[in-house]
């Protein structure tokens, strides 16, 4: 199960991420243990799956606000936090190039166009394997994709998405596995919609509940941007949001 692995592997190391970055900026002076931790983790998300840049751009962009807003006095001091954060994920990023050179011949060759072998596959990437025409379908099926039943364990099964959305004309490079929806196989996980209080507590500092609340709304969504956009759906592309929807819930 490699796919799986790197999935399981970039969750693992976002949430250990996410962790350190919000326990690091906990105290009035961040803390450079953590913050060396937590670019670590993020980089490690992102070496483990590609997929999650968005997100560790958007999880660093809002530390770095964080400590900015915090220290506005002393910003000379935030050169040092930075740096800490910053570094390990330019080394991953340098050393992704590096190894898809030396393995392809190419910086930006991650080795998806060898992975992807179907005829409908090779025609999506040569047409371009992301676009908002891909939403739509990407959204239903990752919500109501139907499921199957079988008389032999485990008796539901995932089936093979919307019928639609492989026959529609305007989707003919649109590629979709086994999978079933949100909806269908996890109607619980619908409850994180409700997780984010719109009343801030009144022993919560207004800087940390407002970076709490972007990481509560804007993670689920940031994470999931990648996977909309992609001409291809299956079912362990749920592995990349459902942790985090599980969290919420």
């Amino acid at each position: 199960a490699v796919y799986e692995a790197a999935i399981s592997g970039g969750q693992c190391f976002l949430f250990a991420a996410v962790y350190f970055a919000v326990t690091a900026t906990a105290a009035h002076r961040p803390s450079c243990g953590r913050l060396l931790l937590a670019g670590t983790c993020a980089a490690l998300a992102l070496a483990s799956r590609l997929s999650l840049a968005p997100f560790v751009a958007a999880l660093l962009a809002l530390l770095w606000w964080k400590m900015f807003w915090a220290m506005r006095p002393h910003w000379r001091q935030l050169v040092v936090p930075y740096a800490l954060t910053a570094a390990p994920i330019v080394l991953a990023v340098a050393s992704l190039a590096a190894y898809n050179h030396a393995r392809f011949g190419s910086f930006r060759e991650s080795g998806i166009d060898y992975m992807l072998s179907s005829t409908r596959a090779r025609r999506g990437l040569v047409k371009g394997p992301f676009s908002h025409g891909f939403v739509r379908p990407n959204v239903l099926n990752m919500l109501f994709a139907p499921v199957r039943f079988d008389a032999r364990f485990p008796y539901v099964l995932p089936d093979l998405g919307l019928h639609w959305s492989r026959k529609h004309p305007r989707l003919r490079y649109y590629v979709t596995e086994k999978i079933a929806g949100l909806v269908t196989a996890a109607p619980l996980l619908l409850l994180a919609i409700f997780a984010v209080p719109w009343r801030r507590p009144p022993d919560a500092a207004p800087l940390d509940w407002w970076v709490s609340l972007a990481i509560g709304s804007g993670g689920a969504v940031v994470l999931t941007l990648p996977l909309l956009t992609f001409f291809y759906c299956t079912m362990r592309y749920l592995g990349d949001v459902t942790p985090a929807l599980s969290v919420l819930t």
